[in-house]
């Protein structure tokens, strides 16, 4: 029963990653927390998913331009060093306090996308240029959010990119999935060496998860958006 309901938990994980990007790693995180797994084991087990999936993932979107490329380096840059400083801060906070977070923060994104709005698609929306200061603060703070929670944290991203940044759902989504591999690198490594992955888990979820993103990207790229079905009053941010 507990490797049949991972199996389902790695399906809805992968699934969810490769339509809507981070959204995943919140099936990956209730499901692991009710299954009454130690919450430092959750957020190491969601880097190295993350990791993982977002690489099976970004593929697609890839090859179809749905990122912004140097959306994605300035935020990725940043997140990374981010994470670095969202884990010490973590480490010194207790598994009662992360689980909170953790719930707390799914609850917030729920709203978020339930409530949300995004941009129309447009052409060749993924190439034009943001603030880079913009986006070197948002992925300074999302790296501490995921250095914190690990990689449920990332969920915030896309949501961010379509709601303040104005960029248009699937290359919110492509980009966000990219800056996720990006941010999961040096999170997966202080959790490895911390020795708090769970390999076992890992080892059950991880296959089943890669094989759902990479398929159910190749779908995404080509649906409208599942997210958001109305555009958004504002302007996209002045080019630089």
């Amino acid at each position: 029963m507990f490797n049949a309901t991972l199996v389902l938990i790695a399906l809805a994980t992968g699934a969810l990653t490769g339509l809507t990007g981070a959204s995943g790693m919140s099936v990956l995180i209730s499901g692991l927390m009710l299954l009454r797994i130690d919450s430092r084991q959750i957020i190491a087990l969601s880097f190295l998913v993350t990791l993982a999936n977002s690489i099976a993932s970004a593929v697609p979107y890839w090859r179809r331009g749905y990122v912004n490329s140097r959306a994605a380096l300035v935020i990725s840059a940043f997140a990374c060093m981010g994470v670095c400083a969202g884990f010490a801060m973590g480490r010194s906070l207790s598994s009662g306090t992360l689980e909170i977070l953790m719930m707390a923060a799914l609850l917030f994104a729920g709203i978020k996308l339930r409530t949300g709005k995004s941009p129309e698609e447009r052409p060749g929306s993924s190439h034009q240029q943001q603030p880079w200061s913009w986006l070197a603060g948002f992925g300074l703070l999302s790296g501490i959010v995921m250095g914190v929670m690990g990689g449920g944290g990332g969920v915030f991203i896309a949501i961010v990119l379509m709601l303040v940044f104005s960029m248009p759902a699937k290359d919110a989504v492509g980009t966000s999935i990219v800056v996720m591999a990006s941010a999961a690198v040096p999170g997966l490594l202080l959790h490895i060496q911390a020795e708090s992955l769970p390999w076992n888990l890992a080892a059950v979820i991880l296959p089943i998860s890669i094989a759902a993103a990479f398929g159910c990207a190749r779908v995404g790229r080509n649906v409208p958006c599942l997210l958001y079905t109305s555009p958004s009053p504002r302007d996209h941010l002045a080019h630089l």
